[in-house]
């Protein structure tokens, strides 16, 4: 019963398909709700972040979805706006069809083109999925029907909350989560999670048997995931004007990469991986996967004749000189793709079925553009297998390469 009233359906045709999304808010309810509103009304009250948020806001990892300068200004002139639960479903539901819709008609068109698909289903949860806003649930979805997660928090913070202030939704982030959340949707058609999981299975098999590191379940899902999680950030950051190579960013990451595979259990290396690595969805696998992405396309830009590139100061920089310009400081702003380097980039992207595939052609856009395989050259890629003992090295090396 419950499950009914708190549900929300449209229905499209699109191309001649009949398209419906159901939006369950059962998962988030009333209670939770305002709970969020007090947070955010808390964080736009004040100049800066009281104590006890921040705490509250380490917790939940994403503390920034709650203020916006627009909600802040008015709560500090002292309009204060009381909310309502059933409006905020209502509105959010509809946001989010529109999206979505848009997001098939436009992006996305393959998971129309390719498939028989009937349903999106969104279950509005409670949680901040482990510093995520949204999730693909592959194991429930088909070609038919598609599952997403979407933290209810989100919707409030960026959605629900700045249209009742200022009528201005944050409709970008909202596209953007969504495009990402669907390319994984493409990836698990692809049979990319499939295989990762039987990959997986190997590995444990081995573990059990004594033959490999304990460790490598988790290096090998960090490797797949610079795949997965990579063109996923890439599409979801296609209209991005520019795009941040941080090297400090880098080299921390290589770093937990490389004290992961020498933890001595899977839980050590998965306590790194969580601490250092990937404590939200803007690091770890998730910005090296994007940024191997874009070398990838700017090679591509590179072969078909691109000479130069802008950079974040409006000036412009000759290729060759690329790896000069990324040596002088820790921070450099490039130009982003242009709209066919990056199609054609995508494309190519999109026909890979195994993270070493990938890498080989970070590797081959690196030597194209003559700068370092900073992100993930071949031999830290060795080094990390040669951290396990000389006898493990080949069972890995099978795996990796199968």
């Amino acid at each position: 019963m419950f499950e009914i009233l708190r549900t929300v359906k449209f229905s499209e045709n699109i191309d001649g398909k009949k398209v419906n999304i159901a939006v369950r808010f059962t998962n988030y309810t009333e209670k939770v709700f305002l709970f969020d509103l007090d947070l955010i009304k808390l964080v736009n009250s004040k100049g800066d972040i009281p104590e006890e948020l921040k705490g509250k806001a380490k917790k939940v990892k994403r503390y920034e979805i709650f203020f916006k300068k627009s909600i802040h200004d008015k709560i500090k002139q002292g309009k204060i706006i009381t909310p309502d639960y059933t409006a905020f479903r209502k509105f959010s539901a509809k946001v989010l069809s529109q999206s979505i819709y848009t997001i098939l008609k436009d992006v996305h068109t393959k998971i129309l083109k390719d498939t028989d698909l009937k349903t999106v289903n969104i279950s509005v949860i409670n949680r901040y999925l482990d510093g995520n806003l949204a999730c693909h649930v592959y194991s429930k979805s088909t070609p038919q029907n598609i599952e997403i997660e979407m933290s209810g928090s989100a919707l409030a913070g960026r959605i629900y909350f700045p249209w009742l202030y200022s009528h201005r939704a944050d409709i970008s982030f909202l596209e953007k989560t969504l495009v990402h959340e669907l390319e994984h949707h493409i990836e698990h058609l692809r049979g990319l999670y499939q295989r990762e999981e039987e990959g997986q299975k190997k590995i444990s098999a081995l573990v059990d048997k004594g033959s490999i590191s304990p460790v490598l379940p988790v290096i090998y899902e960090r490797f797949c995931n610079l795949y997965t999680e990579g063109i996923a950030m890439f599409i979801e950051k296609k209209k991005s004007a520019t795009v941040l190579h941080d090297s400090s960013v880098n080299k921390k990451l290589v770093q937990s990469l490389e004290k992961m595979s020498l933890a001595e259990s899977k839980k050590e290396a998965d306590d790194i991986y969580l601490a250092e690595f990937c404590p939200d969805s803007e690091t770890g696998e998730y910005y090296m996967g994007y940024m191997m992405c874009y070398f990838i396309g700017l090679s591509i830009a590179k072969k078909n004749g691109k000479d130069t590139i802008k950079t974040g100061k409006k000036s412009s920089i000759a290729l060759t000189a690329l790896k000069d310009y990324l040596a002088q400081s820790q921070k450099v702003l490039l130009d982003q793709l242009d709209e066919k380097t990056y199609n054609e980039t995508y494309s190519i992207l999109s026909r890979m079925n195994h993270y070493t595939e990938f890498l080989n052609a970070y590797y081959a856009a690196c030597r194209e553009l003559g700068i370092d395989c900073s992100l993930m050259d071949p031999a830290f890629y060795k080094s990390i297998i040669i951290n396990a003992k000389a006898k493990k090295i080949v069972a890995l090396k099978n795996i990796a390469e199968s």
